[in-house]
């Protein structure tokens, strides 16, 4: 079962934004239903470590869980908005403003690290210049969707990382 689960949910993941544009439905609610089913999914596997956590370490799961939803809400606007290829490239910043924060948050700054990042920056501008996107006529409230999508997401994995180092991934994904 755990590859067609993979399968299954690499297909979901790769077409989702299409699929929301097309749902005559608010976008509220189809991002709620997809977190509750992911969360009632997960809960069978991760209901025996539930019932060992703190109410600390379930209000900090939940405010993560917070931030994926807004991540999704935000995208999915976003696509409602734009073309789904301009929203996903900016949404997929996420990985680079990920970066940003390891910069912002580690002792040490790494040079490749900042390098890196300011190419993948204007990379992203002459990709989304190359898009069509005439900065003067560009639907900015799609844009700052699509952005704040990237932030939540970037934010979400940086939270992530910090509590899977003590919490199992399935809680994670129940609580989330």
């Amino acid at each position: 079962s755990g590859p067609w689960i993979l399968a299954a949910a690499k297909i979901l993941f790769g077409t989702m934004a299409g699929v929301s544009k097309m749902i005559p439905a608010p976008v509220v609610l189809i991002v709620l239903v997809l977190h509750f089913c992911g969360g009632i999914g997960a809960l069978p596997k991760a209901w025996p470590d539930l019932k060992k956590l703190s109410w600390q370490t379930i209000v900090r799961i939940s405010v993560l869980g917070v931030l994926v939803v807004a991540t999704d809400l935000t995208y999915f606007y976003a696509v409602r908005l734009m073309d789904v290829s301009v929203s996903t490239l900016l949404r997929w910043t996420a990985p680079v403003l990920l970066v940003v924060i390891l910069l912002f948050t580690q002792q040490e700054r790494n040079r490749r690290a900042i390098v890196a990042t300011i190419v993948a920056f204007v990379g992203l501008l002459l990709l989304l210049y190359g898009q069509g996107l005439q900065f003067g006529t560009a639907n900015w409230l799609g844009i700052s969707l699509a952005l704040l999508s990237a932030i939540t997401a970037a934010l979400f994995w940086y939270g992530s990382k910090q509590m899977l180092r003590t919490t199992p991934p399935m809680v994670m994904l129940a609580l989330s």
